[in-house]
C-alpha cells in the first residue's frame, strides 16, 4: 500500500527490516501502512502497550469509544480499560471534554448491553467510575 495518509508517510516511519521473525514485527510493518481511521481496537491497544505513536493511538481509542464503548481487544469493555490505563494522556487530550460527556450518557446503555457475565459488567462499571473520577479531578 502506498497511501499518503498512512502512518508510515505521515510520521516518516520505516519498516522493521531486522530480519527477526515475530508476530509483533509483522503487526508493526502492517500497521504503519494503515491510516489513522483504519486503526482497530487491537491496533490501538498494541500501540499503547508498545509505546508506538501513543498520542495517535489514544486519540483513535477515544474515537472508537464514541462508536462502541463496549468494544474490546479480547473482551467487552477492554477499550474503556485502555483509556483508564492512559488516564494522564486522556485528560490532556483535546477530546477529553467530549469523552466526559459520552461517559455521562453511558448509564442506560450499560443496563441494555448483552454482557457475557456479571463480572465483566462490574469491571466495566468500575472502569467507567475510574475514568469519570480522573476527568473530574483534572478540570479541562
Amino acid at each position: 500500500m502506498n497511501n499518503l495518509n498512512s502512518l508510515r508517510n505521515l510520521y516518516r516511519l520505516e519498516y522493521d527490516h531486522s530480519g527477526f521473525k515475530s508476530s509483533l514485527i509483522d503487526w508493526y510493518n502492517s500497521v504503519i501502512d494503515k491510516s489513522v481511521d483504519e486503526l482497530s481496537v487491537l491496533d490501538v491497544s498494541k500501540m499503547v502497550r508498545q509505546n508506538i505513536l501513543r498520542e495517535v493511538a489514544i486519540d483513535r481509542a477515544i474515537e472508537l469509544f464514541f462508536i462502541d464503548p463496549f468494544d474490546g481487544e479480547i473482551k467487552n469493555g477492554d477499550l474503556l480499560a485502555l483509556l483508564v490505563s492512559c488516564s494522564a494522556e486522556v485528560v490532556n487530550n483535546k477530546k477529553a471534554e467530549t469523552l466526559a460527556s459520552r461517559m455521562a450518557n453511558l448509564e442506560n446503555e450499560i443496563s441494555g448491553f448483552d454482557w457475557v457475565d456479571e463480572d465483566e459488567k462490574m469491571q466495566f462499571i468500575q472502569n467507567k467510575i475510574s475514568l469519570e473520577t480522573i476527568l473530574r479531578k483534572n478540570p479541562l
